[in-house]
């Protein structure tokens, strides 16, 4: 299949697909006699792993990493591969913490926005 429709099955961005491929997370596909690149299901089963792995937060490296643990399918890759998601967590959580922090402040300028009775909004000077 052309790259076109590897993008609509995945729903992953053509100019994605083509970066993904050039800093070699997917495997480079066969080319036509025209040239174009032609992928098949392995293609497709790699990009939708590495969209998925995009998607629970791990980094491009960490992807290239989980990638190479889960073609070696040993005790000790499930172990490394612990690791990996243990430090992904740690930053997920403390992403979470900076949001919470976030939400709060916000709250509080809009309730020095709600009970305000100068010409001036609360909300804006702070931003100074």
């Amino acid at each position: 299949m052309k790259i076109g429709k590897l993008s609509q099955l995945t729903g992953c961005n053509i100019e994605t697909i083509r970066y993904y491929e050039k800093i070699g997370l997917l495997n480079k596909p066969n080319r036509s006699e025209g040239n174009y690149r032609l992928y098949d299901d392995k293609h497709t089963k790699e990009l939708k792993f590495i969209l998925k792995a995009k998607f629970l937060g791990f980094s491009l490296n960490q992807i290239r990493e989980l990638k190479k643990l889960s073609e070696s399918k040993t005790l000790s890759s499930c172990s490394k591969v612990s690791k990996i998601a243990t430090v992904n967590l740690k930053v997920i959580n403390e992403k979470i913490h900076d949001l919470e922090n976030l939400r709060s402040q916000i709250e509080s300028l809009l309730n020095c926005c709600k009970n305000n009775v100068e010409p001036s909004c609360p909300l804006i000077n702070s931003l100074y």
